[in-house]
């Protein structure tokens, strides 16, 4: 038995018996090309979404994020909740973003740039990197590993 999901175009799964499952990653090239033009429309719009929401934010209650970031951070409330959520996320991406670029001084800058930019880095970065991998999801993912 087989389970497949078209409009994702990644995943396939095929089921051997009741015991062993067995997980099979598939590309196929059109569907591939599609989801990559997908990913990468989504950054475009993330971008300019947030940069648009920032200088708003900006121009309207001022530059002082910190101030407003970590005031909500100790209130300890929803806003918090979120915050610590967020900075955990921030803290995740940039270790990914350093690690993928193997652990060296441009990664460690670039994952500092992360933990600060959050998606106003991390979405031109990742767009940058579509073009760079050729729009393999593998070489996207694992960046200076891909051949390992």
């Amino acid at each position: 038995m087989q389970l497949h999901f078209p409009l994702l175009g990644v995943l396939r799964i095929d089921l051997i018996d009741d015991n062993d499952i067995q997980k099979s990653v598939f590309y196929s090239g059109k569907r591939s090309n599609y989801n990559m033009t997908l990913l990468r429309a989504f950054l475009v719009v993330s971008t300019l979404l947030i940069f648009t929401v920032s200088i708003y934010a900006i121009v309207t209650t001022g530059i002082n994020f910190p101030a407003v970031y970590f005031g909500d951070l100790l209130k300890l409330d929803w806003r918090a909740q979120f915050n610590t959520d967020l900075l955990i996320f921030l803290s995740l991406t940039a270790i990914w973003v350093t690690w993928r670029e193997g652990f060296t001084p441009k990664g460690f800058l670039l994952g500092v740039v992360t933990l600060v930019g959050g998606a106003m880095f991390v979405c031109p970065y990742l767009l940058f990197a579509t073009y760079k991998a050729n729009g393999d999801p593998k070489e996207l993912l694992l960046g200076v590993h891909t051949d390992k």
